[in-house]
């Protein structure tokens, strides 16, 4: 027999023999005094001394009894097994490991509850039935972070860090963690929906097949239902006409469908900003439809200096997967469009400068009063960062008057997003292309001007004409069937002839004879984007600045690279920032959920890198040591970790190849530990039995507790007895 609580088996062995002990140790011998009703006394006392000291006797058993009983009983004594079995258990300890998937396909709602609870009950359930001494290690499937590792004989401290665990909205990998955790040959379970968001695509680091003991993978449980699920893919600037107040500001919600039958139905979407109240958009699905948009306008006071608002856009039903609700992104809120002119030229009200590249852009982008494009002019040589600065469009019209250090200014600004047109000269010259290239380094070859053919542009056989029926490219997406009527009667009379090669621009515009007539492209490492066009906007040059065309194509190629426009820096939950120059994110507008970590402030090192994974989606300013933002940073969920697309029982036996995988039939808990039943252990001469094994064996205290108190009557009705009621009435009975 052993106790929980040694020490106090002994407080009560020492609280019955201490009053024992005292009494007969320090008893103090008294002195008789004669008195006159002594003898009366005396033979009352004679008759019943020898049954008052059987019941004293008895008096002081029960009491000791009454103390060591109560005192044993909360001291926990526990009836152990016999040596022979205690060295059995000692001896064979087995070890096994648990992977518990924490990732974020786990939040699928199946049932009323999510597959992320259901694991973890399901885990616990393993922990209840191990046996007395295993050893069970966890493991998460989110970067095979440990729970508990190495593994811990004490079961209930197990038990309490499952109990505490919470889901991540990071993806998961259960097989490398599964890999990771058997090393050595030590037996696996592993508790996941094995979704497709569960399963990493990253295979390259297979390890080679182990030499010893074979691990046993206990795959608990594959599901094969797929719920329908309504993902909110992104939120951005739309390209928007003049609109009434500077405070509505226009954008779009991508979205997507998936799932095994896809009704027609409706959603809702909440897009709430850090300046104003939410507005609510509303999109009717068709039945088998998978891709939507919708767009809408929000409210929010914008301040003089501010151009970009942080948005979140969040999907109100609830669906099989509620993790990817919720989209965020940082939108334009600008609520005009500031363009810079750069000519030597500029428009003047005479009618000799009719004719001039100036005077037709500034009828392009202003072709009515009270429009949102508020247009100034500069001449190349008084271009520098101080002049851009609130100016989102740059139109060089002089590109062959700009020298490096202009280059150098645009090349910043379109860093830090902004966008720039250039133009073909109209003096032919192709002497500024070299500038060009080292500052935007796009790789395009760019040729001198086609000779004039010296006769009427409507004459010249040469002359070509927009190809029309090309693919429209999503910068004139918005013209849609218009822009062929738009096309044809355009004539270019001369162009620079432009090469790009593959995947360094594309090509928005071409000509009847394949040369590119406006291209566009960002280059590497830049938010904003360049657009080129190959012909001068001089009717010298092409018709467009007189044909209906002119506005239509000058106003949605601006707009619509402005809307392509990086707003902020994009990361994916569960992935390292890296912002130089900053020393702090702070949260502007974040996700708060029930089982979530609070969105904080996050630290940067020197370097701009932060010690910990992104874990909360949300939008955050990356600020300076001075307290200013250099930048925004967007951090969503991963809609492919997100997957909640289920994955075949046999795909996924093939995923675990260095293991023995096995689907127990049916899936309960003692069916999993039958087949991963762990690998025996030695203990290594460990003088401590684990919690879980010191405590097993069959208690004793109800049945001291008993006894207890049946001794506390037993000691009230002998009290009694002996009283000095008992001796009064034997008094009574003594003749004078």
């Amino acid at each position: 027999m052993t106790f929980a609580s040694l020490g106090l088996a002994v407080a009560a062995v020492a609280g019955v023999a201490a009053p024992i002990l005292i009494h007969f140790f320090l008893r103090r011998k008294h002195q008789p005094v004669e008195w006159a009703a002594m003898a009366l006394l005396k033979r009352a006392l004679e008759r019943t001394a020898r049954t008052r000291r059987f019941d004293q006797w008895i008096l002081l058993v029960v009491r000791c009894i009454l103390v060591l009983a109560a005192g044993l009983a909360i001291a926990g004594p526990l009836l152990r097994k016999s040596s022979e079995q205690e060295f059995a258990v000692q001896s064979q300890v087995r070890e096994r490991a648990i992977v518990l998937d924490d990732g974020v396909a786990q939040q699928v709602v199946r049932g009323g509850t999510t597959a992320w609870e259901d694991a973890r009950k399901r885990a616990i359930g393993v922990i209840d039935r191990c046996a007395p001494g295993d050893r069970v290690g966890i493991l998460r499937g989110v970067g095979s972070r440990a729970m508990v590792w190495p593994p811990s004989g004490d079961l209930d401290a197990v038990r309490s860090e499952l109990m505490l665990a919470e889901a991540s909205l990071e993806g998961s990998d259960v097989v490398a963690a599964a890999r990771s955790a058997s090393e050595g040959g030590r037996d696996v379970i592993i508790l996941s929906d094995f979704r497709a968001g569960s399963i990493g695509s990253d295979r390259s680091k297979e390890s080679a097949p182990t030499t010893g003991r074979r691990a046993a993978a206990v795959l608990y449980e594959p599901q094969s239902d797929q719920p329908l699920n309504v993902q909110a893919l992104a939120v951005e600037t739309r390209s928007s006409g003049p609109l009434p107040s500077r405070d509505l500001h226009p954008l779009r919600v991508r979205l997507q469908r998936d799932g095994t039958s896809l009704p027609r139905s409706t959603s809702t979407i909440e897009v709430r900003t850090d300046g104003g109240p939410p507005s609510t958009l509303r999109l009717d699905w068709d039945a088998g439809q998978m891709l939507a948009q919708v767009d809408g306008t929000i409210t929010a006071s914008m301040g003089a200096q501010q151009t970009d608002l942080a948005v979140e856009a969040k999907i109100m039903e609830s669906d099989g997967q509620p993790a990817d609700n919720a989209v965020y992104g940082v939108v334009s809120g600008a609520g005009s469009i500031r363009v810079l002119l750069v000519d030597r030229a500029l428009p003047e009200q005479s009618d000799k400068q009719e004719d001039t590249a100036a005077t037709w852009m500034m009828r392009a982008l202003t072709p009515v009063e009270g429009t949102d494009i508020t247009v100034d002019a500069t001449d190349p040589a008084a271009l520098d960062a101080a002049r851009l600065r609130g100016v989102r469009a740059v139109m060089l019209l002089r590109p062959d008057s700009m020298d490096a250090a202009g280059w150098n200014v645009l090349a910043q600004a379109v860093r830090e997003g902004l966008v720039v047109w250039v133009f073909a000269p109209a003096n032919r010259s192709i002497t500024w292309s070299a500038d060009f290239q080292r500052a935007f380094a796009l790789g395009w070859v760019i040729d001198r001007a086609r000779p004039k053919p010296g006769r009427a542009a409507a004459d010249d056989p040469s002359d070509r004409r927009i190809e029309a029926g090309q693919t429209p490219s999503p910068l004139l997406s918005q013209l849609g069937a218009e822009l062929d009527t738009l096309l044809q009667p355009v004539v270019v009379s001369e162009s620079l002839s432009v090469r790009v090669p593959a995947n360094t621009g594309e090509v928005v515009l071409s000509l009847s004879d394949g040369s590119p007539l406006l291209v566009h492209a960002q280059p590497t490492d830049c938010r904003g984007c360049v657009l080129l066009m190959s012909t001068a906007m001089v009717t010298d040059w092409t018709s467009l600045p007189t044909k209906p065309l002119m506005v239509p194509l000058v106003q949605e190629v601006l707009r619509q690279s402005l809307a392509r426009v990086e707003r902020a820096t994009v990361e994916r939950i569960g992935s390292t920032v890296n912002m130089p120059g900053a020393i702090a994110l702070e949260p502007t507008l974040s996700l708060s959920a029930s089982g979530l970590p609070e969105a904080k402030v996050i630290p940067l090192d020197a370097d701009g890198k932060a010690a910990q994974p992104l874990q909360v989606p949300g939008v955050y300013r990356a600020v300076d040591a001075r307290g200013r933002r250099i930048a925004w940073l967007v951090a969503n969920v991963d809609l492919r970790s997100a997957s909640v697309r289920p994955t075949s029982s046999g795909e996924v036996v093939t995923l675990f190849d260095r293991v023995d995988a096995i689907i127990p039939d049916p899936p309960t808990v003692e069916r999993a530990i039958a087949a991963a039943p762990g690998v025996p252990v030695e203990r290594g001469g460990e003088t401590e039995l684990p919690v879980a094994a010191a405590l097993d064996g069959v208690s004793l205290a109800p049945w001291l507790f008993a006894a207890a108190i049946l001794a506390l009557l037993a000691e009230s009705a002998l009290a009694r007895r002996a009283s000095a009621g008992a001796t009064s009435s034997a008094l009574r009975g003594v003749e004078p």
